[in-house]
This record gives structure tokens, sequence and C-alpha cells, in this order.
């Protein structure tokens, strides 16, 4: 079973046959948003699971998103696979706005999450192993649905997680880039640790919606933000589809 959590500017699926909502409420509270349940063929069974990471109207930050009801609603739901849509800004040049990769790294500058489901130390096990925190063959997979939907979508960089809900300053990115990120969002830990603790494997599309602070000599714009998310997103809609 599939599941998808959407970012800033996905917080529902368009072009689906059927959905219908599903409690999935857990130990660890309630997921972002209701999990929904979906299929976008008619003919097709329902094949997806669904979650909007900041709630369907975008009033959850990231620092306050309960990553653990999310990871957990999905995999009680049976979910296998997860595709996690992540808006994000650029240091590298070479992944300009609006492009769109899957990264292939992390390095985690967040802080204060609930950030593993071990919160007791019963065994060894519990060291997750963590050297490639994306499922490569998963990737692969995304990258041939992208393929037939028309767009080539590269598996390579460093996703740097920051704290938010602010953006950088021009000397942190600075830090990022000398660290070795390329991209920087604010989402995609503690999320896929946690995947990974549950067995789950997990992909980042990262869309590129911004240059960080200090690339360009204009101020970030929420409003050229959002223009660039509108449109990737009906990209992405149809990545979904084909997978």
């Amino acid at each position: 079973m599939l599941g998808i959590i959407g970012g800033s500017g996905l917080y529902e699926l368009y072009g689906i046959a059927s959905k219908r909502s599903v409690d999935e409420g857990n130990a660890y509270g309630q997921p972002s948003s209701p999990v929904v349940l979906a299929s976008v063929d008619a003919s097709a069974q329902e094949s997806l699971y669904f979650i909007a990471r900041h709630g369907v109207d975008h009033s959850i930050p990231p620092h306050k998103v309960n990553y653990r009801a999310n990871i957990q609603a999905l995999y009680d739901a049976g979910v296998s696979r997860i595709l996690s849509v992540n808006a994000v800004g650029s240091c590298n040049a070479s992944y300009g706005t609006g492009a769109l990769l899957m990264p292939e790294q992390i390095i985690d500058y967040s802080y204060s999450r609930e950030h593993t489901f071990f919160d007791t130390l019963a065994s060894f096990a519990n060291h997750i192993d963590f050297t490639l925190p994306f499922d490569k063959q998963w990737q692969e997979r995304i990258q041939q649905a992208a393929k037939a939907a028309g767009q080539d979508i590269p598996i390579a960089g460093c996703y740097a997680c920051t704290q938010g809900p602010r953006f950088e300053t021009a000397a942190e990115v600075q830090r990022i880039m000398r660290d070795g990120g390329d991209i920087i969002g604010m989402t995609v830990m503690p999320e896929a640790a946690l995947a990974r603790e549950r067995g789950i494997a997990y992909a980042s599309l990262s869309m590129v919606v911004n240059m960080a602070a200090g690339l360009e000599s204009d101020a970030i714009d929420h409003k050229d933000i959002d223009g660039v998310l509108s449109e990737t997103t009906r990209l992405i809609d149809r990545i979904i589809a084909h997978l």
C-alpha cells in the first residue's frame, strides 16, 4: 500500500476517482489531518493513503507536526512505501526554482522534536541503520513514474533539515553549504527516521520553491513561493497517478 504525505501546497489529491476519510488516531495522538483512503482510477481498488502534513488549512508549523502520529497511522493502515512531498529552498545552483529532485542524504539541524518510537532503549536493535536514509529502490520506481509523466527527476543531493518556522539567515545558509547541503527544508526529519523505525520504504520528492537566503539580491517572497507551489503540485499529482 502506498502512503503520500503532502507538504506545503499539497493539501489534497486532485484527479482521483474516489476518497474517504478513515479514523487513524493512535497511541501517539491524532495525525495532522484526516487520513484519506483513495484510488486514482475508477476501475481500481482504493490504493493509497494521504495525509496533509501541515493540516488541510496549513495550520501546523513544521516544528509542531506530530510526525510520530502521522507515521504510525500509515503503518497501522498497512502502508509499506511512503512518498513524502517537501517544499524546499536551494543553496545549489544546479537546482533552481521549480526544480524537482529526490535527495540521497540528510543533515539534521532540527531539535526538540519527538524523533523516535524508541523512548526506552530495550535492546541494541533499536539503533536503526540510517546510513542511507532514503530507500533507493523506491526512489527508482518514483523516477520511472515521473518519466511516464514527462518529467526527469534526479536522485541526488543532500537535504538539510532546519527547525523553522523561520527561514535561515544568510550565514546559516553558508554554513549549510560548507557542510555539504544542497537543499534546505524543515520537514524531512524526523519523518524519514520514523519511517525507517517502522520498516517503511521512504523517499522525499523535494520541490525547490526559492533560492536560499543571501543567494539572490531580492528577499524571499511568499507570493513567488505560492506561485511555484501551485504549478509544481499539479505535476506531482500526475506522478502520483502513474505510481
